[in-house]
Protein backbone atom coordinates (compact mmCIF):
# COMPACT_ATOMS: atom_id res chain seq x y z
CA UNK A 1 0.00 0.00 0.00
CA UNK A 2 1.05 3.54 -0.78
CA UNK A 3 -0.72 5.91 1.62
CA UNK A 4 -0.60 9.61 2.50
CA UNK A 5 2.25 10.43 0.12
CA UNK A 6 2.79 14.15 -0.54
CA UNK A 7 4.59 15.20 -3.72
CA UNK A 8 4.99 18.58 -5.42
CA UNK A 9 6.92 19.87 -8.45
CA UNK A 10 8.28 16.53 -9.67
CA UNK A 11 9.98 16.25 -13.08
CA UNK A 12 7.99 13.18 -14.24
CA UNK A 13 4.95 11.26 -12.98
CA UNK A 14 3.79 11.72 -9.44
CA UNK A 15 3.25 7.98 -8.92
CA UNK A 16 4.14 5.20 -11.39
CA UNK A 17 3.01 1.60 -10.90
CA UNK A 18 4.34 -0.90 -13.44
CA UNK A 19 3.95 -4.68 -13.80
CA UNK A 20 2.25 -5.05 -10.44
CA UNK A 21 -0.93 -6.56 -9.02
CA UNK A 22 -3.32 -5.47 -6.26
CA UNK A 23 -1.53 -2.31 -5.22
CA UNK A 24 -3.49 0.31 -3.24
CA UNK A 25 -2.79 4.04 -3.58
CA UNK A 26 -4.77 5.90 -0.93
CA UNK A 27 -5.08 9.50 0.27
CA UNK A 28 -2.05 10.78 -1.60
CA UNK A 29 -1.68 14.45 -2.53
CA UNK A 30 0.12 15.26 -5.79
CA UNK A 31 0.59 18.80 -7.05
CA UNK A 32 2.30 20.35 -10.08
CA UNK A 33 3.91 17.12 -11.28
CA UNK A 34 5.39 17.43 -14.77
CA UNK A 35 3.62 14.42 -16.34
CA UNK A 36 0.71 12.20 -15.25
CA UNK A 37 -0.37 12.47 -11.65
CA UNK A 38 -0.72 8.69 -11.32
CA UNK A 39 0.20 6.29 -14.11
CA UNK A 40 -0.64 2.58 -14.00
CA UNK A 41 1.14 0.52 -16.68
CA UNK A 42 0.95 -3.21 -17.32
CA UNK A 43 -0.73 -3.92 -14.00
CA UNK A 44 -3.98 -5.38 -12.65
CA UNK A 45 -6.21 -4.86 -9.66
CA UNK A 46 -4.77 -1.47 -8.67
CA UNK A 47 -6.97 0.64 -6.36
CA UNK A 48 -6.63 4.45 -6.40
CA UNK A 49 -8.74 5.94 -3.63
CA UNK A 50 -9.29 9.41 -2.14
CA UNK A 51 -6.24 10.97 -3.76
CA UNK A 52 -5.90 14.67 -4.58
CA UNK A 53 -4.21 15.45 -7.91
CA UNK A 54 -3.75 19.13 -8.75
CA UNK A 55 -2.35 20.61 -11.96
CA UNK A 56 -0.48 17.62 -13.39
CA UNK A 57 1.21 18.34 -16.72
CA UNK A 58 -0.31 15.18 -18.24
CA UNK A 59 -3.37 13.17 -17.21
CA UNK A 60 -4.65 13.14 -13.69
CA UNK A 61 -4.85 9.33 -13.76
CA UNK A 62 -3.61 7.28 -16.73
CA UNK A 63 -4.31 3.54 -16.83
CA UNK A 64 -2.46 1.82 -19.71
CA UNK A 65 -2.24 -1.86 -20.76
CA UNK A 66 -3.83 -2.79 -17.44
CA UNK A 67 -6.97 -4.60 -16.30
CA UNK A 68 -9.36 -4.49 -13.39
CA UNK A 69 -8.22 -1.19 -11.88
CA UNK A 70 -10.45 0.96 -9.67
CA UNK A 71 -10.32 4.73 -9.15
CA UNK A 72 -12.82 5.94 -6.55
CA UNK A 73 -13.44 9.26 -4.76
CA UNK A 74 -10.38 11.00 -6.17
CA UNK A 75 -10.22 14.76 -6.80
CA UNK A 76 -8.50 15.88 -9.99
CA UNK A 77 -8.14 19.59 -10.71
CA UNK A 78 -6.67 21.41 -13.72
CA UNK A 79 -5.15 18.40 -15.46
CA UNK A 80 -2.95 19.35 -18.41
CA UNK A 81 -4.51 16.68 -20.65
CA UNK A 82 -7.25 14.21 -19.59
CA UNK A 83 -8.69 13.90 -16.12
CA UNK A 84 -8.74 10.09 -16.41
CA UNK A 85 -7.50 8.17 -19.46
CA UNK A 86 -7.76 4.40 -19.73
CA UNK A 87 -7.34 1.43 -21.99
CA UNK A 88 -7.61 -2.21 -20.93
CA UNK A 89 -10.61 -4.07 -19.53
CA UNK A 90 -12.88 -4.24 -16.49
CA UNK A 91 -11.94 -0.96 -14.82
CA UNK A 92 -14.22 1.01 -12.50
CA UNK A 93 -14.13 4.81 -12.22
CA UNK A 94 -16.59 5.86 -9.54
CA UNK A 95 -17.45 9.03 -7.60
CA UNK A 96 -14.41 10.96 -8.78
CA UNK A 97 -14.45 14.76 -9.10
CA UNK A 98 -12.73 16.23 -12.16
CA UNK A 99 -12.61 20.01 -12.46
CA UNK A 100 -10.81 21.63 -15.39
CA UNK A 101 -8.83 19.73 -18.02
CA UNK A 102 -6.74 20.49 -21.10
CA UNK A 103 -8.48 17.63 -22.91
CA UNK A 104 -11.39 15.33 -22.03
CA UNK A 105 -12.68 14.63 -18.56
CA UNK A 106 -12.73 10.83 -18.92
CA UNK A 107 -11.28 9.16 -22.03
CA UNK A 108 -11.91 5.47 -22.73
CA UNK A 109 -9.55 3.89 -25.28
CA UNK A 110 -6.30 5.16 -26.74
CA UNK A 111 -6.99 4.22 -30.36
CA UNK A 112 -4.73 1.17 -30.28
CA UNK A 113 -4.71 -0.96 -27.13
CA UNK A 114 -8.45 -1.59 -26.76
CA UNK A 115 -10.80 -0.83 -23.90
CA UNK A 116 -13.91 -2.77 -22.85
CA UNK A 117 -16.35 -3.42 -20.02
CA UNK A 118 -15.41 -0.30 -18.09
CA UNK A 119 -17.80 1.16 -15.49
CA UNK A 120 -17.97 4.97 -15.32
CA UNK A 121 -20.29 5.66 -12.37
CA UNK A 122 -21.46 8.82 -10.59
CA UNK A 123 -18.48 11.01 -11.39
CA UNK A 124 -18.72 14.81 -11.40
CA UNK A 125 -16.93 16.37 -14.37
CA UNK A 126 -16.77 20.15 -14.74
CA UNK A 127 -15.21 22.65 -17.17
CA UNK A 128 -13.35 20.33 -19.52
CA UNK A 129 -11.59 21.75 -22.57
CA UNK A 130 -13.15 19.10 -24.83
CA UNK A 131 -15.59 16.24 -24.15
CA UNK A 132 -16.67 15.46 -20.61
CA UNK A 133 -16.66 11.72 -21.49
CA UNK A 134 -15.14 10.42 -24.73
CA UNK A 135 -15.40 6.83 -26.00
CA UNK A 136 -12.76 6.31 -28.68
CA UNK A 137 -13.11 3.76 -31.52
CA UNK A 138 -11.38 0.90 -29.67
CA UNK A 139 -13.71 1.03 -26.64
CA UNK A 140 -16.56 -1.47 -26.35
CA UNK A 141 -19.42 -2.45 -24.04
CA UNK A 142 -18.85 0.16 -21.34
CA UNK A 143 -21.41 1.44 -18.83
CA UNK A 144 -21.65 5.20 -18.32
CA UNK A 145 -24.17 5.71 -15.53
CA UNK A 146 -25.28 8.52 -13.25
CA UNK A 147 -22.55 11.03 -14.03
CA UNK A 148 -22.96 14.79 -13.51
CA UNK A 149 -21.39 16.68 -16.44
CA UNK A 150 -21.26 20.47 -16.22
CA UNK A 151 -19.99 23.00 -18.77
CA UNK A 152 -17.93 20.73 -21.02
CA UNK A 153 -16.01 22.66 -23.68
CA UNK A 154 -17.37 20.33 -26.36
CA UNK A 155 -19.90 17.45 -26.25
CA UNK A 156 -21.00 16.14 -22.89
CA UNK A 157 -20.63 12.52 -24.07
CA UNK A 158 -19.06 11.70 -27.43
CA UNK A 159 -19.16 8.11 -28.71
CA UNK A 160 -16.96 7.81 -31.78
CA UNK A 161 -17.80 5.56 -34.73
CA UNK A 162 -16.61 2.00 -34.07
CA UNK A 163 -17.06 2.38 -30.31
CA UNK A 164 -20.00 -0.01 -29.97
CA UNK A 165 -22.34 -1.53 -27.42
CA UNK A 166 -22.27 1.05 -24.64
CA UNK A 167 -24.97 1.64 -22.03
CA UNK A 168 -25.32 5.38 -21.35
CA UNK A 169 -27.97 6.02 -18.72
CA UNK A 170 -29.18 8.48 -16.10
CA UNK A 171 -26.48 11.05 -16.75
CA UNK A 172 -27.15 14.78 -16.22
CA UNK A 173 -25.55 17.23 -18.68
CA UNK A 174 -25.77 20.97 -18.19
CA UNK A 175 -24.57 24.05 -20.05
CA UNK A 176 -22.40 22.28 -22.63
CA UNK A 177 -20.58 24.37 -25.23
CA UNK A 178 -21.51 22.03 -28.11
CA UNK A 179 -23.69 18.91 -28.47
CA UNK A 180 -25.15 17.16 -25.45
CA UNK A 181 -24.66 13.49 -26.41
CA UNK A 182 -23.31 12.35 -29.78
CA UNK A 183 -23.65 8.75 -30.97
CA UNK A 184 -21.71 7.73 -34.08
CA UNK A 185 -21.45 4.03 -33.17
CA UNK A 186 -23.67 0.92 -33.24
CA UNK A 187 -25.84 -0.93 -30.73
CA UNK A 188 -25.70 1.59 -27.92
CA UNK A 189 -28.49 2.18 -25.39
CA UNK A 190 -29.17 5.80 -24.45
CA UNK A 191 -31.61 5.77 -21.53
CA UNK A 192 -33.04 8.32 -19.10
CA UNK A 193 -30.43 11.01 -19.58
CA UNK A 194 -31.26 14.66 -18.79
CA UNK A 195 -29.71 17.31 -21.03
CA UNK A 196 -30.19 20.98 -20.24
CA UNK A 197 -29.11 23.99 -22.32
CA UNK A 198 -26.46 22.55 -24.63
CA UNK A 199 -25.18 25.07 -27.18
CA UNK A 200 -26.08 22.77 -30.10
CA UNK A 201 -28.29 19.63 -30.44
CA UNK A 202 -29.18 17.89 -27.19
CA UNK A 203 -28.88 14.40 -28.73
CA UNK A 204 -27.22 13.88 -32.10
CA UNK A 205 -27.41 10.54 -33.92
CA UNK A 206 -24.69 10.56 -36.60
CA UNK A 207 -24.77 8.90 -40.01
CA UNK A 208 -22.67 5.94 -38.79
CA UNK A 209 -24.99 5.15 -35.86
CA UNK A 210 -27.41 2.24 -36.14
CA UNK A 211 -29.13 -0.20 -33.81
CA UNK A 212 -29.38 2.34 -30.99
CA UNK A 213 -32.19 2.35 -28.44
CA UNK A 214 -32.85 5.96 -27.41
CA UNK A 215 -35.47 5.97 -24.66
CA UNK A 216 -36.86 8.21 -21.92
CA UNK A 217 -34.31 10.98 -22.38
CA UNK A 218 -35.24 14.59 -21.65
CA UNK A 219 -33.75 17.57 -23.53
CA UNK A 220 -34.54 21.16 -22.55
CA UNK A 221 -33.51 24.48 -24.13
CA UNK A 222 -31.00 23.18 -26.64
CA UNK A 223 -29.23 25.78 -28.75
CA UNK A 224 -29.89 23.68 -31.85
CA UNK A 225 -32.30 20.77 -32.21
CA UNK A 226 -33.51 18.82 -29.23
CA UNK A 227 -32.81 15.59 -31.13
CA UNK A 228 -30.99 15.55 -34.48
CA UNK A 229 -30.98 12.32 -36.48
CA UNK A 230 -28.89 11.30 -39.49
CA UNK A 231 -28.33 7.60 -38.82
CA UNK A 232 -30.79 4.81 -39.69
CA UNK A 233 -32.09 1.68 -37.98
CA UNK A 234 -32.51 3.29 -34.57
CA UNK A 235 -35.46 3.28 -32.16
CA UNK A 236 -36.72 6.33 -30.26
CA UNK A 237 -39.12 5.58 -27.42
CA UNK A 238 -40.75 8.00 -24.94
CA UNK A 239 -38.21 10.80 -25.28
CA UNK A 240 -39.09 14.44 -24.53
CA UNK A 241 -37.57 17.59 -26.00
CA UNK A 242 -38.81 21.13 -25.48
CA UNK A 243 -37.90 24.79 -25.93
CA UNK A 244 -35.28 24.02 -28.58
CA UNK A 245 -33.84 26.96 -30.52
CA UNK A 246 -34.38 25.09 -33.81
CA UNK A 247 -36.66 22.01 -33.73
CA UNK A 248 -37.35 19.54 -30.98
CA UNK A 249 -36.83 16.81 -33.61
CA UNK A 250 -34.94 17.09 -36.88
CA UNK A 251 -34.70 13.73 -38.68
CA UNK A 252 -32.83 13.96 -41.99
CA UNK A 253 -33.46 10.32 -42.92
CA UNK A 254 -36.29 8.90 -45.01
CA UNK A 255 -39.66 7.89 -43.51
CA UNK A 256 -39.38 4.43 -42.00
CA UNK A 257 -35.59 4.55 -41.61
CA UNK A 258 -36.03 4.91 -37.84
CA UNK A 259 -38.75 3.89 -35.38
CA UNK A 260 -40.56 6.44 -33.18
CA UNK A 261 -42.89 5.39 -30.34
CA UNK A 262 -44.66 7.73 -27.89
CA UNK A 263 -42.17 10.60 -27.99
CA UNK A 264 -43.00 14.20 -27.10
CA UNK A 265 -41.55 16.62 -29.68
CA UNK A 266 -43.68 19.76 -29.91
CA UNK A 267 -41.81 21.04 -32.96
CA UNK A 268 -40.63 18.79 -35.80
CA UNK A 269 -38.58 19.86 -38.82
CA UNK A 270 -40.53 19.57 -42.10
Amino acid sequence: MLKSLRLENTQSQGVFIGSSTYVTIRQCALKDVAQDGIQINGSSGVLIEKCSITAPGGDGIHVHLSDGCVAVKNKIKNAGVEGIEADGDMHTFEANTIDGTGGAGILLGDGAAGCSNVLVLENKVTATFSYAIWCRPDSRDCTILGNDLIEPGSDGIYVTGGSDGHLIAKNALRDGHDLGITLESDWCSLLQNTITEPAADGIFIGTTCSGALVSKNKVTKSGGNGVGVQGTGNAFVQNKASKSAAYDLDDDTLPGDNVYINNTFPTIAP
